[in-house]
């Protein structure tokens, strides 16, 4: 085996051949997963904390966000 030499494609290319760079289609499934999941779990009397989760969140960046006023509240189940 002297004499061997190996090469590698970029680690930035071996990432996004498979979907896993920085918003790439892997973090995308993954945070639509988690609202999609998570849904039956959130309060709704209106609907306006479940939308707000698919409308403070940006798909792929790794964070779910749920945006109004008394979302921490629903979440705890406690006044701040």
């Amino acid at each position: 085996m002297k004499g061997m030499h190996i090469t590698m494609r970029p680690l930035a290319e071996i990432l996004e051949r498979r979907g896993l760079e920085d918003h790439g289609r892997v973090q995308k499934f993954v945070d639509s997963e988690v609202l999609r999941l998570s849904a039956p779990y959130v309060p709704h009397l209106s609907g306006t904390l479940e939308r707000s989760g698919k409308t403070a969140t940006d798909i792929g960046s790794g964070e779910v966000n749920y945006n109004t006023p008394y979302a921490r509240y629903q979440y705890y189940g406690k006044v701040m």
